[in-house]
């Protein structure tokens, strides 16, 4: 038994010796399946041109209205309180009347421009104006107009009827401005 269990002593150390100097085997492995085809390597940039510097960006234009609308004397402008998207209570019995007449007349399209005084950023103002067109919108949509008729853009402070730097100016650049087309 002693010699059996020399053996196994001899046996167990030459393999930690072959395990600690070998370390355990290495495992194969096998690369991930991918359903993509590689990508073109990019063809190396030319070290005679330097690349452009990019292009700065501007804010967008503002929206013109299709050039088939044109204005309407009888077509008044409505206004705002500063900041606010409702119309005026001044203003209501124009629309009252103006949704009367469209929908005696269906034969006519409707442009709704929203518009507002030099106050606040470029972005507030163009979203204020934008949400000022839709508000007449739907008070007239509410009035029984189609809304298929009625078209709406915002144009921010970018088309002020009045540049003086005064409230009475700015009151009259807080506006929904309307024009007319035939269908």
């Amino acid at each position: 038994m002693q010699r059996i269990s020399r053996g196994l002593v001899v046996l167990v150390a030459a393999g930690a010796v072959g395990l600690s100097l070998g370390g355990c085997p290495r495992r194969v492995e096998t690369p991930a399946v991918s359903t993509v085809p590689p990508a073109a390597p990019e063809p190396a940039p030319t070290p005679s041109a330097p690349a452009p510097p990019p292009a700065p960006v501007a804010p967008e234009p503002p929206r013109v209205p299709p050039p088939a609308y044109t204005p309407n004397a009888a077509l008044r402008d409505v206004h705002f309180a500063p900041g606010k998207v409702d119309v005026l209570k001044a203003d209501a019995a124009f629309l009252d009347s103006l949704a009367v007449w469209l929908n005696a007349n269906p034969n006519w399209l409707l442009l709704i421009e929203g518009h507002t005084d030099d106050n606040g950023t470029w972005q507030q103002n163009l979203m204020t104006s934008e949400r000022r067109a839709r508000s007449v919108m739907n008070v007239l949509v509410g009035k029984g107009v189609d809304a298929r008729r009625l078209t709406t853009v915002g144009f921010g402070a970018d088309r002020p009827i009045c540049k003086d730097k005064t409230e009475k100016c700015r009151a009259q650049n807080r506006r929904a401005h309307f024009l007319l087309s035939p269908r």
